[in-house]
């Protein structure tokens, strides 16, 4: 690795380790509580699966099955994309329709997997405070290449402290840690010094070589120079790299004005070396070629005078890739592609005005899951392990087989005396009866657990006889008030959408250069099919709503509904009415082709016009009659005014 690229990996070291010391404390909440809600790891000292009734802990499922429901709700909820204008570009709705068709094409490919791995992202948001989705391309999928999707851990990715958000413009960077594979480190395209990289979770390299001497703190051989693998562990294992994404490199370039140059006098005339940039001493003797004495390469005679500007290196952003424990600068350059923000997605739990994310309703229903786990055990222990209490003085019990007599749950039980005189010594306490407060404070527990499921408030009043009494839009509320906290999931689910698929439009914009079909849904619902290019879609961003859901329906709500169809489907109206705008739109072009086919089906049906007595020749009414649709029909009656005209 050359000497220049020292101080880019230790920055980028530096970085990261301050923003795991940062993001410490929530990483590890993240973990604990992943590991509680998941893997019902509800206890300090766990003694695993068990067959022994008397080492019996009660894991109770009402947390899991809670986030499976919510997670369900969320992601079933349907999602509408809305394209709405980005830039400076004139905007054109059937247009930018293809720009919805084309991200729809990559996000309902079953092949890819999106909802799959939106719903571990949803599932882990809600187990544990937040989780983070991925996008890359992989040009060597397919014939084209493809977009496609992955689950990113939380405690790997770490946005600049202080910021929120990912898709915030003003973050400045974002760096992922990752454990990749050797093998796939040294095929990876673009990548440099890779053949100074080692598998870290192997052996010692067997290596010869005059340039080996050099080792890390684990005792691997670092290759400088020369030096040659003979063994075969190196290209097995894995390795440690940060993907570090700078948004606002401050690194800056000269670049040339070919416009504004001018020839140099004979005076000025230098060989200029295009690969280092070396420039020897102006003479009008410069030959017009030579050797540069610092890389060895051709240097040519300059001969114009071509002014510089300063500009960014990186206008669209920088990628740095770094195998930090072994200092080693993998790429630097810029991002793959002018992205409108960092490709990642995350979705959190909760919010909180100051810190990076709010409480998961892990943390939530922790001591809740707990105590209901408690009483559950207690329950069990005075139902299954709170025999009568028998007191024997002075002699010794023994069962069957002539050994110390115990309680068991067995439901049959016999104990026998050595000396029957002792017997009558014997005394026999009934057990105490079961504590109707245990029962209840459970049935409280599982009630508080559903606070936000919407069943909380229905309680007993549903049970067979109270509840023909409750009015069905009684239920409807209470069930909509309840489901308020999964509705608002569901809205942070899609905002946390919406920037991710405009870095996926960005993507295929740069990456669709050859046409590929695309299958999409009509106007009128019927499959259809076109080949899209990347350079021929709009410039767009994108809005996710839902679609109107069909549900019960008060009167004056359906007539509102069918006066706006009938009167043009506004979509000012559409607003009010709780339609997605670009819902009103396709059904305005629906409503638009039905009067059409209209149209031409009642020409079809007309008789030609013309006839004896006209000019149209035989078989038609004469010129000035009725139009066919009202031949035959009465006369309409005419007003005073319309007489008057007439007349």
């Amino acid at each position: 690795m050359a000497d220049k690229d020292t101080p880019l990996v230790e920055r980028c070291k530096r970085l990261w380790e301050y923003a795991k010391a940062y993001y410490r404390p929530r990483n590890d909440k993240i973990e604990r509580e992943l590991s509680f809600a998941l893997k019902l790891r509800h206890y300090e000292l766990d003694s695993g699966e068990t067959r022994d009734h008397r080492r019996l802990r009660f894991r109770g499922r009402e947390l899991y099955s809670k986030l499976r429901r919510k997670t369900a709700d969320i992601i079933s909820a349907p999602l509408y994309i809305e394209t709405l204008p980005n830039g400076a570009e004139p905007f054109n709705a059937e247009l930018a329709e293809t720009a919805k068709y084309a991200l729809e094409h990559d996000i309902r490919d079953e092949d890819k997997g999106f909802e799959v791995y939106a719903e571990r992202m949803v599932l882990g948001g809600l187990a544990a405070r937040v989780w983070c989705m991925g996008v890359d391309f992989d040009a060597d999928c397919g014939p084209f290449g493809e977009i496609l999707f992955r689950n990113v851990d939380p405690t790997r990715l770490f946005k600049t402290p202080g910021y929120q958000d990912i898709w915030d413009k003003r973050l400045p960077w974002v760096i992922e840690e990752d454990d990749i594979r050797l093998e796939d480190a040294l095929m990876q395209p673009g990548w440099k010094n890779t053949e100074l990289l080692y598998a870290e979770d192997s052996e010692r390299r067997h290596l010869q070589g005059s340039d080996v001497n050099q080792t890390d703190e684990s005792g691997n051989v670092i290759v400088k120079d020369s030096g040659q693998d003979i063994g075969s562990e190196r290209k097995s294992g894995r390795l440690k790299v940060l993907k570090c994404w700078f948004k606002y490199d401050e690194t800056t370039k000269k670049q040339r004005r070919t416009d504004d140059a001018r020839e140099m006098h004979p005076d000025e005339w230098h060989l200029a070396c295009p690969t280092c940039g070396w420039a020897s001493d102006p003479s009008p003797e410069t030959p017009e070629a030579g050797m540069c004495p610092e890389c060895g390469q051709m240097a040519m005679r300059a001969e114009m005078a071509v002014p510089e500007d300063t500009v960014k290196a990186y206008p669209k952003g920088r990628l740095v890739i770094v195998a930090p424990n072994q200092g080693v600068v993998l790429y630097d350059g810029s991002w793959p592609f002018a992205m409108r923000h960092y490709p990642y997605c995350e979705f959190k739990c909760n919010e909180h005005p100051l810190e990076d994310c709010g409480l998961s309703d892990t943390a939530l229903d922790w001591y809740p899951q707990v105590a209901s786990n408690a009483a559950m055990r207690r329950l069990y222990d005075q139902v299954m392990s709170a025999p009568n209490l028998i007191i024997a003085g002075g002699s010794v019990m023994t069962d069957g087989y002539g050994r110390p007599f115990e309680f068991t749950d067995e439901p049959w039980q016999v104990a026998y005396f050595t000396d029957p005189n002792e017997a009558n010594a014997v005394r026999q306490f009934a057990a105490q009866p079961l504590s109707g407060d245990i029962s209840s404070l459970y049935n409280l527990l599982q009630s508080n657990m559903r606070a936000d499921m919407g069943t909380a408030d229905l309680g007993g009043a549903m049970d067979q006889n109270r509840s023909k009494d409750i009015p069905v839009g009684t239920v409807n509320a209470i069930v909509e008030n309840q489901n308020i906290p999964t509705n608002h999931h569901i809205r942070s689910f899609r905002r946390s959408l919406a920037p991710f698929f405009g870095v996926i439009h960005d993507i295929q914009r740069e990456t669709w250069s050859v046409p590929r079909w695309v299958a999409f849904k009509g106007p009128e619902g019927m499959q259809s099919a076109q080949q899209m290019r990347g350079s021929a879609m709009p410039n767009v961003k994108f809005r996710i709503t839902t679609s109107p859901e069909f549900k019960a329906r008060t009167k004056e709500e359906l007539q509102t509904i069918m006066f706006w169809m009938q009167n043009g489907a506004s979509e000012s109206m559409a607003t009010m009415l709780g339609i997605p705008p670009s819902q009103a739109r396709i059904i305005k072009q629906e409503q638009e082709q039905q009067r059409q086919q209209a149209m031409e089906q009642q020409q079809a049906m007309a008789p030609p016009m013309g006839g004896p007595g006209g000019p149209e020749g035989p078989g038609g009414p004469p010129m000035g009659g009725p139009p066919p649709d009202l031949m035959g029909a009465p006369a309409p009656p005419m007003g005073g005014d319309m007489a008057g005209m007439m007349g």
